[in-house]
């Protein structure tokens, strides 16, 4: 929570042990304050820096981005001024105030009064606000005349705020866009390192990698780039260790959104604090949306006509896009609640951009929107690392993996009640092509609130294999710490790996189609770390787990799940469940239990099923039949010819058997002859497996498989 950061922030700076601080992920959102609604991560630090001390304590504050320049921030008002004109336009004002005009125009004083009495408490502002409000036609003018509501407007507030920059007349801070970042810098070491007028002096540096980036190729100690930006980064490395400046009690703090961008330089002093601000949690995101669905009546009346004119008839008007519409509804079957769940991985700035379009033109906000955003979002967030997976495929669509089911559930379950004791670190997802595995990703990210992602591979991104030290592998693996901090910072989430064996691959170099050293150390670093358990649940999935890199599969506390093929019951229900899966029409009188029972079905997968649904139904069309009935099935069942030899997909099974560590890890039901070489009863036969791929291997062809 962003309050946590905060309260950090002046713990450290009142016991005198920081002055400072370098702040990263989601400096960019805006943040709930109880006396000026929604305003700017960057408002709210200052506002507050500038509450720090008693009343003889008054500050210099100054706000500094390298393509804006620096500038004083204007001091916080309720309502008045062109900054918060704007929250009180776009309904982003006080909650507490907006409840008190809801209340009063519905009817109820008695909350309404006990609202404004709060808030006169906290600002002398928001009884100049009640009193205009209380006009004719406004919300509170039936309550003008009581007793009570000319009392609370009379009442002098109990907390006396500082104001910012009070005293300075200066429009312009002297540091604009243009000057060249040495003066700059000179012109701020000149200000820390004095108390201007008897002033402390608090700088916000924002995007501080415009700055002083990461221009290393490596972690090693190299040169990063012009004198310039070596001066730049020593600079800020020295602030954070200068006793002077902690002495003048000054402060600084800086912000970034990727710590991998700025200068290791900076981040390696023992003297600066690195503080995450997190993303909203559920509760930040359920208040915010209470906000937005709290809006009065449009209490202004029609306009009476002029002499000539018709009378108004659509009252009140359309909106413009500088006005927040009054109402907030959801789509049937969709609700609040829901909303608040379905935006994990969202800020409050894109809730609201996601929920500004329906509400202006009066329609209802639907999961799908706030999906579909929230996809944008995590792609964006991540630098295209991330990606959502897309909730397409029902968990009752998914036929023969009862066991993979019933070990998601229970883990799911421990994973949101936060039991660090029955939560793994992830789980391996094994077993021959076109058994499901990615498929059981897609049905999980239908069934449950928890994000799933898909962490994508360099090579997925276009960005060819480095060698060491060059800024190639560096470019991934910064990302990589952006997306991994925004994964852990949206938890719980699901990360999942697909085709872990051709990116980790045993025995591959840096000229391999692995990512660089780094990249790799980091993701096995954050795979085994015991603080993002129940925050991270990593999944991976291969096809041939004994080409991944054994480190890998070596990651601590990671279950294994063995995916097989179906037995003929399990083939006729994925069969039934993939032409409902695709909204193939079929005939109702289709014997799939039959089907499936043909020799030709013998070896098939949920992926070859999912083929010949395909072209089963392209036989009915071409045919003139609008439903495919069982000769079109039982045909194209006779005519496929499956990708893979018998002997091949025996070798994948027993390869993935041979991970697992327990008989719930396999299916419920293993079909002969794996059975012969998988169990020994109740249990799981390693030694009968390892003997089989040896024969598997003396048959097969010499290249292997």
């Amino acid at each position: 929570m962003v309050s946590f950061v905060w309260n950090r922030i002046r713990e450290l700076y009142e016991a005198e042990v920081a002055h400072h601080f370098l702040l990263h992920l989601n400096t960019r959102d805006i943040v709930a304050h109880n006396v000026f609604g929604y305003i700017p991560f960057s408002d709210y630090l200052l506002w507050n820096v500038g509450q720090l001390g008693d009343e003889s304590v008054n500050w210099l504050l100054m706000a500094y981005d390298r393509s804006l320049g620096a500038v004083f921030p204007p001091d916080l008002r309720v309502r008045g001024g062109e900054r918060a004109d704007y929250q009180w336009r776009f309904g982003l004002n006080a909650t507490l105030y907006k409840f008190a005009q809801s209340s009063s125009v519905a009817g109820n004083d008695r909350a309404a009064l006990g609202a404004l009495a709060a808030l006169s408490l906290l600002d002398v502002e928001f009884g100049k606000c009640a009193q205009d409000d209380s006009a004719d036609e406004k919300p509170f003018a039936r309550m003008r005349d009581d007793p009570t509501f000319q009392a609370i407007l009379a009442t002098q507030p109990r907390y006396q705020w500082k104001h910012l920059n009070s005293g300075i007349r200066a429009a312009r801070s002297g540091v604009d866009r243009n000057m060249a970042l040495g003066d700059v810098i000179n012109r701020f070491d000149g200000l820390l390192h004095g108390n201007p007028y008897g002033r402390r002096v608090a700088i916000l540096i924002e995007r501080v990698e415009m700055m002083a980036p990461n221009r290393h190729r490596s972690r090693r100690n190299e040169p990063i780039g012009n004198t310039e930006s070596i001066l730049l980064t020593e600079t800020l490395a020295r602030w954070s260790y200068d006793k002077v400046i902690r002495a003048r009690r000054n402060l600084l703090v800086m912000t970034t959104q990727n710590l991998a961008d700025v200068a290791p330089e900076i981040l390696d002093s023992r003297e600066l604090v690195v503080l995450e601000v997190p993303l909203p949690e559920l509760q930040e995101r359920r208040a915010f949306l209470r906000h937005l669905g709290l809006f009065t009546e449009h209490w202004q009346p029609p306009p009476e006509p002029k002499e000539g004119e018709e009378p108004v008839k659509d009252w009140p008007p359309f909106r413009q896009r500088t006005q927040y519409p009054d109402r907030l509804r959801y789509s049937e079957g969709f609700n609040q609640r829901d909303a608040a769940q379905q935006t994990a991985g969202l800020t409050l700035s894109s809730i609201y951009d996601a929920i500004l379009p329906s509400t202006i033109h009066s329609t209802a906000v639907r999961w799908e929107d706030l999906h579909e955003r929230k996809a944008r979002e995590v792609l964006d967030f991540s630098r295209g690392l991330l990606e959502l997976v897309p909730p397409d495929t029902p968990l009752e669509h998914v036929g023969g993996l009862t066991h993979v089911g019933r070990y998601f559930q229970e883990v799911i379950t421990r994973l949101l009640a936060s039991d660090r004791v029955a939560v793994p670190n992830g789980v391996w997802l094994f077993g021959p092509p076109g058994t499901g595995k990615s498929m059981t990703l897609h049905a999980l990210a239908r069934s449950t609130i928890v994000p799933v992602l898909r962490l994508r591979m360099p090579h997925e991104l276009g960005i060819r294999p480095a060698e060491l030290g060059l800024a190639a592998e560096d470019a991934y693996a910064n990302d990589l710490m952006l997306a991994l901090n925004y994964a852990r910072s949206i938890g719980p989430s699901v990360v999942f790996i697909d085709r872990v064996d051709e990116t980790f691959r045993r025995g591959s170099t840096a000229l391999g189609r692995a990512p660089t050293s780094r990249a790799t150390g980091m993701l096995l670093d954050w795979m085994s770390r015991p603080d993002t358990r129940c925050q991270i649940l990593w999944v991976g999935a291969s096809s041939a787990p004994e080409l991944v890199e054994p480190s890998l599969v070596a990651v601590p506390l990671m279950d294994t799940l063995v995916y097989l093929l179906p037995t003929p019951q399990e083939r006729a229900d994925i069969l039934r469940k993939v032409l409902l899966h695709t909204h193939v029409p079929f005939s109702g009188d289709i014997p799939f239990e039959e089907l499936m029972r043909q020799p030709a079905a013998e070896r098939l997968t949920g992926e070859d099923l999912a083929t010949i649904v395909v072209r089963a139904s392209r036989r009915a069309s071409v045919s003139g039949r609008s439903q495919v009935v069982r000769d079109d099935l039982l045909a194209t069942l006779n005519d496929f010819a499956s990708e893979s030899t018998p002997m091949e997909t025996e070798w994948r099974s027993l390869q993935a058997a041979r991970f697992s560590t327990a008989r719930t890890q396999l299916p419920d039901v293993i079909l002969p002859p794996l059975a012969a070489s998988i169990l020994d009863g109740s249990r799981v036969a390693k030694e009968r497996i390892d003997a089989r791929l040896r024969e598997l291997s003396h048959l097969m062809s010499p290249t292997g498989v």
